[in-house]
């Protein structure tokens, strides 16, 4: 949780008295809003991993991604980490004869056709992969539920009041909880919500263990199709 740009905060006291006369109360100061606020957010691809951009981009056969005329370049430092993690992941050969980026690999070209990060593509080709037997199919669970925000529902203050609400005790999606990994949680609760049948059980679903109906919907849509994604790379055999 951060602050927002003083152009975002502007853009929000827009939408009051849009449709009527109203006002816009901020819950921060004047002088925090003119002395500590950016004026404009920072581009989304200076926060975030770069990874998953450079494999896209060297699968397009952009090899000198560092010299890339980006429109909001991240760091170069950020471009050279994510080839060094690229290149520990398998996806990248280390560079010979002195180049510091060595070509992709045929992992890395398999890797940069799922819709995932890098990290994730490679533990599902590590576990398709595995001598352990039917270590795939929660692999590729795990790597949608780590892809999307936590569906679990926290209870509210509505919730507490509302008389028609389940006791007091634990959330009803405690059954998913894995003592070692919220992913792992995640990733029982979406297989769990893909044994419904029908639009209507999963519905009912959601609402009896508090989970969050869209990020249940996408992330049992991403599990689906990583598993066809993952048979149809096998059976061309792309997966090296």
């Amino acid at each position: 949780v951060g602050w927002v740009s003083k152009a975002s905060a502007d853009q929000r006291a827009g939408r009051a008295g849009r449709t009527s006369p109203g006002h816009c109360y901020r819950l921060f100061s004047s002088a925090h809003f003119v002395d500590e606020m950016k004026p404009h957010a920072d581009p989304q691809i200076l926060g975030v991993p770069v990874e998953g951009v450079v494999l896209q981009m060297r699968a397009m056969g952009i090899d000198k991604v560092i010299n890339f005329p980006f429109i909001s370049p991240p760091e170069k430092t950020s471009l050279m980490a994510a080839e060094k993690t690229l290149q520990i992941l398998g996806a990248v050969e280390r560079g010979r004869g002195g180049d510091d980026v060595g070509p992709l690999t045929a992992l890395g070209r398999a890797m940069a056709v799922l819709p995932i990060s890098p990290r994730h593509s490679r533990m599902l080709f590590a576990a398709a992969q595995s001598v352990v037997p039917g270590c795939l199919s929660p692999a590729i669970a795990i790597a949608a539920a780590l892809s999307m925000d936590s569906p679990f529902l926290r209870n509210t203050t509505e919730d507490e009041d509302d008389n028609n609400t389940h006791a007091k005790g634990p959330p009803p999606h405690v059954r998913f909880h894995h003592p070692h990994s919220d992913a792992l949680s995640a990733a029982q609760a979406v297989l769990a919500y893909d044994q419904c049948k029908g639009v209507k059980a999963k519905e009912e679903f959601c609402a009896k263990n508090r989970l969050h109906e869209k990020t249940m919907r996408e992330m049992s849509d991403l599990r689906r199709q990583l598993q066809r994604m993952i048979v149809s790379l096998a059976n061309a055999q792309k997966i090296p």
